[in-house]
């Protein structure tokens, strides 16, 4: 390990050509803490590998070299095809490595799940959920048919969205849910891009199940319904996102949408090595660019993927 000061430590691993091993570490922290942060890590990727191990009696390896012999795959389901990326926040990758290393797994034809390290740590219970809910076994299955449709209020949605999205909640137009038995179990919420080229286009925003339940043929009947409101209110295009740290947004291509590419730019955010931080809250200021407003705050970027882009007609 090479120190250039009492501040920064770097680290470089192996060089080669896979996004695996190319990567410069670049850290705020001393040797011993270094150490204890890469210790942190291996537990956690030992706790994920335990947690799907407790409802999974396949294979399951881990540092998995094989599978792709140009990877090293964190935890690796090779039956199922599925893998799980786990990043931590201590260290700098490069900013393609997430998105190259989702698109060679794909390649392949395996799914790969990434998941930060703070997600782990902060919203164990929603990864878990999402991680059943990728392998078809969640622990509640609902039949669509047998829930009623509702507009949700503003403080139920929010709080749904709390316990049951990645990304919690975020300001909407308005939301339609699924209610059985007179709960809540799948929601989706609403947004108009203030965007001049998205006139008369609505945004679907968020799309979530409660968690540890899976309702089958929940989004086409709330999607049915999500359409006649749309109508009524004059819009005549839908955008929707799919996070590609996840998955590749079939159920949008299932119920009719167009895909139409993906986003220009991988996401990024700013981290202290414990949590991330939007990049909003780092932007430039006068006199200042982005890149120095980060740096006087002691934090770096981490990058995510992509987002697959999907376009509905709704004059069809």
């Amino acid at each position: 390990m090479t120190t250039t000061s009492n501040r920064f430590n770097i680290q470089k691993r192996k060089n080669n050509d896979n996004c695996s091993r190319n990567l410069i570490e670049v850290v705020r922290y001393t040797p011993e803490e270094l150490a204890q942060k890469k210790i942190e890590e291996r537990e956690a990727v030992k706790e994920i590998h335990d947690f799907v191990s407790s409802f999974y009696a396949g294979k399951i390896t881990v540092n998995d070299e094989t599978t792709i012999p140009s990877l090293i795959l964190d935890i690796s389901l090779p039956e199922k095809m599925f893998a799980i990326e786990f990043n931590g926040l201590f260290d700098v990758k490069p900013k393609d490595f997430n998105a190259k290393k989702t698109k060679l797994c794909l390649d392949n034809g395996i799914h790969l799940f990434n998941i930060f390290a703070d997600e782990w740590k902060n919203k164990k219970d929603i990864v878990k959920s999402m991680l059943k809910h990728r392998l078809n076994v969640s622990e509640r299955k609902i039949h669509a048919r047998d829930c009623e449709i509702r507009p949700v209020e503003k403080s139920l949605e929010r709080e749904f969205l709390n316990n049951s999205h990645i990304s919690g909640t975020a300001q909407s137009k308005g939301a339609f849910g699924l209610f059985y038995e007179n709960e809540l179990v799948m929601i989706i919420s609403l947004k108009v891009p203030i965007q001049k080229k998205y006139l008369f286009t609505v945004e679907l925003l968020r799309l979530a199940s409660a968690q540890n339940t899976s309702v089958t043929g929940g989004f086409s009947k709330l999607f049915k319904h999500v359409k006649e409101w749309c109508a009524a209110n004059g819009f005549e295009k839908m955008i929707a996102y799919s996070d590609k740290r996840f998955g590749q947004g079939k159920v949008y291509s299932e119920n009719g949408f167009e895909h139409k590419g993906t986003t220009s730019s991988v996401d990024y955010w700013y981290t202290n090595g414990g949590k991330r931080h939007f990049r909003f809250k780092f932007r430039a200021q006068p006199g200042k660019p982005e890149k120095q407003v980060a740096e006087e705050n002691g934090v770096w970027k981490t990058y995510g993927c992509a987002h697959n882009i999907f376009h509905y007609d709704l004059k069809k």
